[in-house]
């Protein structure tokens, strides 16, 4: 549990919240992701419960992956004190798919070797081209190619990948000394970060975490996306009636007037689809269902006589 004292000075550790900003300060929260976690902060002290996830940098340089819950915790006289919270470590676990592109064997052998200590199953390819005839058919995984050598194939894996659009996002480790646009050059070619030659043990291992985090995220979504598009599929004719008239920015008495039936067998039919699939409110249901593929119509009414519109139910919960 922490204050918003406790949470900009860092000093407000919480056994329930070991990893989040509570435990840690906004000093580690990566720069990218720092201004949705002081906005959800904020967001708590007026009252809300947020769930977020964003990223730490631990001192080693690290990258995890954080998700978060963060509730008031309110006084005796009901105002916000302080913030609660529990934080849980999503960072893709170890044991994550890594392969490498390097045509050195001193240099695969050391570098496989390091990143097998971290961890990591490693996979090792001498060119781009073994590496290019099986990356159809290769599991999610980061891909790290030292590109000195002519046998790495100077940008063709990024490029190829980028085109195949699979989940292999490649981490390029060029000598920019020797070209100053090496690196600006890989990044338009479709990698995923760029590291100049020589970087450290430190340095690689982060961008590792970094990319893996990102796949496990894509792949999470793309699960969850699959599932909301077969239970879509598995509902009845009249809950996919309903469901396409609240996508359509439908009141349940609209709904009811379209479909003819009464608004209390709409709101039934109604708290049954939300119960299967797992939201509570119509801004939840709105996402789930982009997430499936299907594209909802809601727009904004225009100003004027609203005794049509039932007490804002794109944010209340339903049931």
């Amino acid at each position: 549990m922490c204050s918003s004292a406790e949470l900009l000075s860092g000093s407000g550790a919480s056994r329930s919240n070991p990893t989040g900003p509570c435990a840690t300060g906004l000093a580690t929260v990566h720069p990218t992701d720092l201004e949705r976690v002081i906005a959800a902060f904020e967001s708590v002290q007026e009252g809300d419960e947020i769930y977020l996830t964003y990223r730490i940098v631990l001192p080693d340089g690290r990258i995890r992956r954080i998700r978060d819950t963060m509730f008031p915790i309110r006084d005796g006289r009901g105002r916000v004190g302080r913030v609660g919270g529990s934080a849980q470590d999503i960072t893709h676990p170890k044991g994550s798919q890594v392969y490498l592109v390097d045509a050195d064997l001193t240099s695969r052998l050391e570098l496989a070797e390091m990143l097998r200590g971290a961890g990591h199953a490693v996979t090792c390819f001498a060119s781009a081209r073994a590496f290019l005839r099986v990356a159809s058919v290769l599991v999610p995984g980061c891909v790290i190619v030292d590109a000195r050598r002519a046998e790495a194939g100077n940008l063709a894996i990024p490029q190829e990948l980028k085109a195949r659009r699979g989940v292999l996002p490649v981490i390029m480790i060029a000598d920019s000394g020797r070209d100053a646009r090496s690196g600006v050059r890989a990044m338009k070619a479709g990698a995923a970060d760029f590291l100049s030659f020589p970087c450290g043990r430190t340095e690689l291992l982060s961008a590792v975490a970094t990319e893996l985090a990102e796949i496990q995220e894509s792949t999470a979504h793309d699960r969850e996306a699959e599932l909301a598009k077969a239970n879509i599929a598995a509902m009845s004719l009249r809950e996919r009636q309903v469901l396409d008239g609240m996508l359509a920015a439908g009141t349940s008495k609209s709904i009811a007037k379209e479909l003819g039936l009464s608004p209390r067998t709409v709101e039934m039919h109604r708290a049954r689809m939300m119960e299967r699939l797992g939201v509570g409110t119509l801004l939840e249901l709105v996402l789930l269902a982009t997430s499936a593929g299907l594209k909802p119509l809601l727009v904004a009414r225009a100003a004027g006589p609203q005794e049509d519109v039932e007490d804002n139910e794109a944010t209340r919960p339903i049931g």
